[in-house]
């Protein structure tokens, strides 16, 4: 086995390449690490079921490590195995109970999840052994804002930071600008947070955008009048708009009523199955293929990521979901579509103030006044056409009203509505977003005064879009 050619792959995102290489280079003789490459890539490949066998095989083989223990955890992560992870981490921790990786996914399982003050606790174990991540401090500051205090960011040396650092400490004074109510300020340390963030992300940043501002555009363009084969035994709900727009407090709603939804939160199973699949590229062959291996990948991501096979009826909020509608829309007949939405500029205020790493475009301001165009642009078309599978929902008037908007929802969805699905009682209800705090709070009304002052900083900035209006 030639383990710098396999380097060489993963380095260039060459997963079908390296999975072929390990397969022959198994069928000749074994080699010890096979199964553990074979985990890696079929991990980057998404197919996480047999990225498990392989991670167990080498470890019945080898032994349990903490390296070997938190990648079967990171496995069962991405296979909603919530109990098998945070089972598999504490065993890392009995190993090594320092150990960073470990506490660190220990933390965000507990946040997920909401049990704060146990997240807060495993934070500050890692924050007592790396006191100069700043990055603890930021993920503590979500929990509790005692962490902006004066005394901790004045301790912070500010020569010599690392990349991370630069990034993180921007974002604290950024977080507590905001809560001074220095809009100014607020934003000038969050471009300067997003700036240092995309220095090494600018290729990954034009990727991601020309992907969902123009290839998948294009590709849904091609479907217009394309007869695909069907999958009817199952009734997806589509929970989707932009990042910060309400889809994570709808979700919570929809799932909290009477009738039992399975919640799968964020999957990105279009995405995933498009970039792992290479789809664009083959777009040909997709097309005349009438999708069956598409929709037969499709379906085996879903289950892939906890789908339970006798649940032909649950939530999937990506908010890329929304850039899928036609081909969604041909390959699942009964599916409804939920589009969030909110005042504009609040909306992109909100995106701007989260960190959301994968989003690259997210770390632009420029790009996310033109992906919030494209999501406007695409739900005015839509509406157009009067589908009777499209609910939408504004956020200010779900929270000035959510009875009414609830069932409104809830008439829309054909479910029995009740008072419970307005209860906040969701402990055990997995949020895997930068809403997670907000969303298991009380709903509460959105004041839109604040977004004057931010109206007036991105004019100044010399943004003329029409949302500034």
């Amino acid at each position: 086995m030639n383990q710098e050619k396999i380097t060489r792959f993963f380095n260039e995102g060459n997963y079908w390449k390296a999975l072929d290489y390990l397969k022959e280079t198994s069928k000749q003789k074994k080699h010890i690490l096979s199964d553990w490459y074979l985990g890696n890539v079929y991990f980057k490949l998404h197919q996480y079921s047999k990225a498990l066998e392989h991670i167990l095989n080498f470890i019945s083989v080898k032994k349990k490590d903490p390296l070997n223990l938190n990648f079967l955890g990171e496995i069962y992560l991405a296979m909603s195995q919530y109990k098998n992870a945070e089972k598999t981490f504490n065993e890392t921790l009995s190993i090594d109970s320092t150990n960073k990786v470990a506490l660190l996914n220990l933390a965000k399982i507990n946040l997920n999840i909401g049990n704060l003050k146990k997240s807060e606790n495993f934070y500050k174990t890692i924050l007592e052994n790396d006191q100069e991540n700043l990055s603890y401090i930021y993920s503590l500051s979500r929990i509790d804002k005692k962490y902006l205090s004066e005394k901790k960011l004045d301790k912070i040396e500010k020569k010599n930071l690392s990349y991370n650092n630069q990034i993180y400490l921007k974002l604290l004074l950024a977080k507590k600008s905001e809560l001074n109510k220095n809009y100014k300020k607020e934003i000038e340390n969050l471009l300067e947070a997003h700036r240092i963030y995309l220095l090494n992300k600018e290729k990954a940043l034009y990727q991601q955008f020309k992907f969902h501002s123009e290839s998948l555009s294009n590709f849904m363009s091609e479907l217009k009048d394309l007869k695909v084969n069907t999958s009817k035994d199952f009734c997806p709900i589509f929970i989707t708009g932009l990042p910060r727009s309400g889809t994570t407090l709808v979700e919570r709603i929809i799932v909290s009523g009477n009738k039992r939804i399975q919640s799968l939160g964020e999957t990105d199973v279009f995405d995933k199955v498009f970039f792992s699949n290479q789809i664009i590229e083959n777009q040909e062959k997709i097309l005349q293929s009438n999708f069956s291996s598409l929709i037969e990948n499709i379906l085996n991501q879903y289950k892939e990521q906890g789908l339970i096979d006798q649940n032909n009826i649950f939530t999937d909020k990506s908010i890329t979901s929304f850039l899928y509608f036609e081909l969604i829309n041909k390959i699942f007949p009964n599916a409804k579509f939920i589009y969030c939405s909110r005042n504009p500029l609040a909306n992109i205020i909100g995106i701007f103030r989260s960190f959301l790493p994968s989003v690259y475009w997210s770390h632009s301001l420029e790009k996310v006044f033109l992906i919030s165009e494209l999501y406007s642009n695409k739900i005015n078309n839509l509406k157009k056409n009067n589908l009777d599978n499209l609910f939408i929902v504004n956020l200010e008037d779900l929270t000035n009203n959510p009875k009414l908007i609830s069932k409104n929802l809830y008439k829309f969805l054909n479910l029995e509505w009740s008072d419970k699905c307005l209860e906040n009682e969701g402990k055990n209800f997995v949020i895997k977003t930068a809403s997670n705090l907000q969303a298991r709070g009380d709903i509460k009304k959105h004041d839109l005064e604040y977004i004057k002052s931010y109206s007036k900083i991105f004019k100044e900035l010399g943004f003329k879009n029409k949302l500034l209006a």
